[in-house]
């Protein structure tokens, strides 16, 4: 399968529909045209980065409603050498009901919209067939106006840098 060209700055936000784990919800991002959005993929439920980063957003969710935008997580679901769905869309409402996660957490079959946003790792050090940590904003015409994909794990934006990033975007407009 070709690898998919890196989404570029100015571009239409690739389009996607996938359920939340938290509501049962379809989201489908042209839906949310008129909105702003900020999607941020993660591994999962089990990645010892992802929980806290997760938590962070959690904390920060004042801000960023405050900001008109709308959040939302994305976990990777993979079969990578027949382990187990770690991130079955059960495991992901689990989480997100324990953790009191105010946002719609999507979970990605097979993680084809981790693949489409350029974020999907078949193999390195730290992964087998997921996501890496990153962050896209997307302004309310549906277009890409911020992008950051981690090269590992542990470096991931802090939620004030995501904030940051939506007020240079408001003050743009």
């Amino acid at each position: 399968m070709p690898r998919p060209e890196p989404l570029k700055l100015g571009a239409p936000a690739p389009d996607f529909a996938l359920r939340d784990a938290t509501s049962g919800a379809s989201i489908r991002l042209s839906d949310l045209r008129g909105s702003i959005v900020v999607l941020n993929f993660d591994r999962g439920t089990y990645c010892g980065t992802c929980r806290p980063f997760q938590r962070s957003l959690r904390d920060a969710n004042p801000q960023f409603e405050a900001t008109g935008a709308r959040l939302f997580s994305i976990f990777g679901e993979s079969k990578a050498l027949g382990i187990l769905h770690l991130n079955a869309p059960e495991a992901v409402r689990k989480f997100a009901a324990r953790e009191h996660l105010p946002f719609p957490v999507l979970v990605d079959p097979d993680c084809a919209i981790g693949k489409q946003y350029g974020v999907y790792v078949a193999l390195n050090y730290e992964t087998i067939s997921n996501a890496r940590p990153a962050t896209f904003i997307i302004d309310d015409a549906g277009i890409l106006r911020f992008i950051h994909i981690s090269k590992r794990q542990s470096n991931r934006l802090k939620p004030a840098q995501i904030l940051a990033e939506l007020e240079k975007l408001q003050t743009a407009k």
